[in-house]
């Protein structure tokens, strides 16, 4: 009679344990780079309401012949915005906080002034972009700017990704 051989009939609990940590090691890079992707997409969103913003300015600018300044009747129109306590969520504001109310009144004056609909526009955070005024304010000819506030929040900052003075002068004070 010949004796039979068993032949192995499952996984050793050492290869389990390597299945398991490389499946976890994929995982993690999965997630990394899935994190890294989000974050880009939500930059170019937001940079591509930055230019629609600014092209309804500059419409807005040529329709009216008036300054930015002029047509918000603002000189910094994210000051109550800025103007919040570090760290504030400024995508939690109430729609009836001054910050919101502010924002949505100039959004709606460019709107009328330049024929493009900007409704509630906000970065893909959910919050009010960064709208400064400041051409022909006290006399200047600084530039205006349309921006993302800093995340976290921190007051007046700016979002590293976007540029500080991003409005060309429009000609409508003594500035060109």
């Amino acid at each position: 009679m010949h004796k039979r051989r068993r032949l192995p009939q499952g996984f050793t609990i050492v290869e389990l344990l390597i299945v398991v940590v490389v499946i976890a090691i994929l995982a993690a890079i999965s997630v990394v780079a899935y994190t890294s992707i989000q974050e880009r997409a939500r930059i170019s969103k937001a940079h591509s309401d930055i230019r629609t913003i600014v092209t309804a300015v500059q419409l807005a600018r040529i329709n009216e012949s008036k300054s930015m300044l002029q047509i918000t009747g603002s000189g910094f129109t994210g000051s109550t915005c800025a103007a919040k306590p570090v760290g504030t969520d400024l995508a939690a504001l109430p729609d009836s906080d001054t910050c919101i109310v502010r924002y949505k009144t100039t959004l709606d004056a460019i709107s009328a002034a330049s024929g493009t609909q900007l409704g509630d526009i906000r970065d893909p955070w959910g919050r009010p972009y960064k709208i400064d005024e400041n051409e022909g304010e006290n006399g200047f000819c600084s530039r205006d700017t349309v921006a993302m506030f800093a995340y976290p929040f921190n007051g007046t900052s700016t979002h590293p990704s976007t540029p500080s003075v991003n409005v060309p002068l429009s000609g409508f004070t003594h500035c060109s």
